[in-house]
C-alpha cells in the first residue's frame, strides 16, 4: 500500500482560534471594567489563556503541524509538531469509542473517536497508557478523526494493519 497522509477537517481546526477569539473579547470586557479588581485580574488571566489558545489554533493550520501518516511500518500522529509512532505489530486493533455521558455534561450525542488497543509487550505510550486503560478501557486515543467518520477511520486503520502486519 502507498503511504497515506490524512489531515484534520479545516472546519474543526478553525473552531479553536474562533473560540479563543471569543475568549479575547470576553477578557477585554473584564479588563475594561475598572470598578472590580477581581474581574480585572481574571480578565488578564483569561486574555493570556485565550491568546495561547488562538496561537495554537493558528499553528495547527500550518501544513505539517497536524496529520496522521500511514505507511508500511505503522502510523505516526503529529499534533502541534509533536509526533508519536505506533508500529502495526504493537497495535492489537482499532475501534470507535464514545465518552460516557458524565464527561460530556449529560449529552448522549457526543462525538465518537477512534481508539487503539496496544499489546502489553509493546514499549510505546507508557506514560499515559496505564492511566487510559484503567480509566477508559483503551490504550491510545486519536485526537481527531482526520476528516473521516470514526467508523471509516477505524476500518481504514484495521485494513492497513491487516495489509502490513501479516
Amino acid at each position: 500500500m502507498q503511504p497515506t497522509t490524512l489531515y484534520p477537517s479545516r472546519w474543526r481546526l478553525a473552531f479553536v482560534p474562533l473560540l479563543g477569539t471569543a475568549g479575547v473579547g470576553l477578557s477585554w470586557m473584564l479588563i475594561t471594567d475598572r470598578h472590580d479588581l477581581l474581574a480585572f485580574v481574571v480578565g488578564w488571566f483569561l486574555l493570556f489563556c485565550s491568546l495561547v489558545w488562538v496561537s495554537v489554533g493558528i499553528v495547527n493550520f500550518l501544513p505539517s503541524a497536524c496529520h496522521l501518516k500511514l505507511d508500511a511500518e505503522g502510523l505516526t500522529t503529529v499534533v502541534v509538531f509533536y509526533s508519536e509512532h505506533l508500529s502495526w505489530r504493537d497495535a492489537a486493533g482499532f475501534r470507535t469509542f464514545q465518552f460516557p455521558m458524565r464527561v460530556l455534561g449529560g449529552s448522549p450525542f457526543g462525538p465518537r473517536h477512534v481508539v487503539a488497543d496496544i499489546y502489553d509487550s509493546a514499549n510505546v505510550f507508557l506514560k499515559y497508557r496505564a492511566q487510559n486503560r484503567k480509566q477508559w478501557g483503551f490504550d491510545f486515543f486519536f485526537p481527531t478523526n482526520y476528516g473521516l467518520s470514526a467508523r471509516e477511520l477505524a476500518d481504514k486503520l484495521n485494513a492497513w494493519k491487516r495489509a502490513c502486519d501479516p
